[in-house]
């Protein structure tokens, strides 16, 4: 400072006006100075004068001394210091208070880059999280619309969190970033304050200052560092759940989506889907033939169409591995089966036909002879005697339990049967067999007519 500089003027004056002669080594060996040696050595030289001489000389030193002591004194006394000055700057209060809004101006841009980054780390979790809900959503097995709706919620639902999220940490930083908009404008203010400290008098405790700063940095740093250090461990625990996660999906998935590697069941799948066989209209012949009725037939292709309303379904949903291979082998094989049953019932139909018109040819040629002669009917097959086939012409309106006598040429007696028409054929009892006889196909049949 400019006093400073005046008082060292002083001093150094005062120096040179005490001090002018030789400074003298004390460290040198001293030689002793005795008067009585001197006066034994010469009697002679004892003469007043020189005594007095030297008494003198004592005092005008011892004088000199003085007077120059109070001299310095006086010029000291004389300058003045104005300590005022110091007092009105409050230099040590205003460094003071500047460094202290300079160490929380630098804590609260910490603040801020630490809210920053969690925020980011919150939104890249929400995010993660709304992406493997929607693979979940995928994977439950629903329709396509609503899998579609699930996911649409889903999105909402995760923007929201996202939007609250932001909005949460915006709002501190807003408020922290204000703070330190208006540390910055009072450190502004101070610098420019009326009575600021001149260059001269800043640069005096600019070394404080500077040691203040460095111990700011060193702190800042040890901090952030370990931030830095809590951030990097949080990541990585972060990032072993993730993938543990991860590893929970894909062991689930392929419990329920498995990779079929037996090599009797990899042999049967198919890697595409035989064409669906269009659906046969009911014939009447199957229930004139007794095969299949029409309700029958009608709940058959009702089990058919079920599963495929189901097997539709169950090939909507995105299995992975040999899931829908092994789906598409369902297919396949029951499309094959229906279409192969298609097929039998149209050969059996056309063989059944040719068989009626064949029966048709001999029931004509037993309707005729029936018409010429005196007969009913005739016997086709006798094996079985509680169950003998008879044909009876048409003309005669028969029903359970009636009677009628078996003969053979004109007037040969051989039985008597009961008659059971039923819906194919009509059906015979042997009630009475003559003695030694026994019933042969195209035995004669005549029947009782009440």
């Amino acid at each position: 400072m400019g006093n400073d500089k005046q008082i060292n003027q002083i001093i150094n004056q005062a120096k040179s006006n005490f001090l002018r002669g030789e400074v003298v080594d004390t460290t040198r060996e001293v030689i002793e100075y005795s008067l009585e040696k001197e006066f034994s050595k010469s009697k002679k030289n004892k003469r007043v004068l020189i005594v007095w001489a030297i008494i003198f000389f004592l005092v005008l030193l011892a004088g000199a001394s003085f007077f120059t002591v109070q001299i310095i004194q006086q010029r000291q006394t004389n300058v003045q210091v104005d300590i005022t000055e110091f007092e009105d700057l409050k230099l040590t209060e205003l460094l003071k208070n500047s460094s202290s809004e300079k160490s929380r101006m630098k804590f609260l841009e910490q603040d801020i880059k630490q809210l920053k980054f969690q925020k980011d780390l919150e939104l890249s979790q929400i995010y993660s999280e709304t992406d493997q809900l929607i693979e979940i959503a995928k994977q439950k097995g629903m329709s396509p619309a609503e899998t579609e709706a699930e996911i649409a919620a889903l999105k909402k639902q995760g923007q929201a969190k996202a939007y609250s999220a932001e909005s949460k940490y915006d709002s501190k930083i807003a408020m922290k970033q204000e703070e330190v908009d208006d540390i910055k404008q009072n450190l502004s203010t101070m610098k420019d304050a009326p009575g600021a400290a001149s260059s001269g008098e800043e640069a005096a405790y600019s070394e404080y200052e500077k040691i203040f700063e460095i111990r700011l940095e060193k702190t800042k740093l040890y901090y952030e560092q370990k931030i830095k250090e809590m951030n990097k461990q949080h990541l990585t625990d972060i990032s072993k759940i993730q993938k543990l996660h991860k590893e929970l999906i894909r062991v689930l998935i392929l419990k329920y989506n498995p990779v079929i590697k037996e090599d009797n069941v990899k042999s049967l799948l198919v890697a595409k889907g035989a064409p669906a066989g269009t659906s046969p209209e009911y014939n009447m012949l199957l229930g004139k033939e007794n095969v299949l009725t029409k309700d029958e037939f009608d709940s058959l292709k009702k089990k058919a169409a079920n599963f495929i309303t189901i097997y539709t379904r169950i090939a909507a949903v995105p299995y992975t591995n040999t899931v829908p291979a092994a789906l598409l082998s369902m297919k396949y094989y029951f499309d094959g089966t229906l279409k192969d049953y298609d097929m039998l019932w149209s050969k059996l139909l056309k063989t059944v036909e040719k068989k009626n018109k064949l029966i048709d040819t001999y029931e004509y040629a037993f309707e005729y002879f029936t018409k010429i002669g005196r007969e009913s009917g005739y016997i086709l097959d006798p094996r079985d005697s509680k169950k003998i086939v008879v044909y009876i012409n048409k003309a005669y309106p028969i029903k359970k339990g009636d009677t009628a006598i078996v003969f053979r040429n004109d007037d040969e007696y051989i039985g008597k049967i009961k008659l059971d028409p039923q819906a194919d054929a009509v059906i015979a009892e042997i009630i009475e067999l003559a003695e030694g006889e026994q019933i042969l196909p195209l035995d004669r049949i005549l029947v009782n007519i009440k």
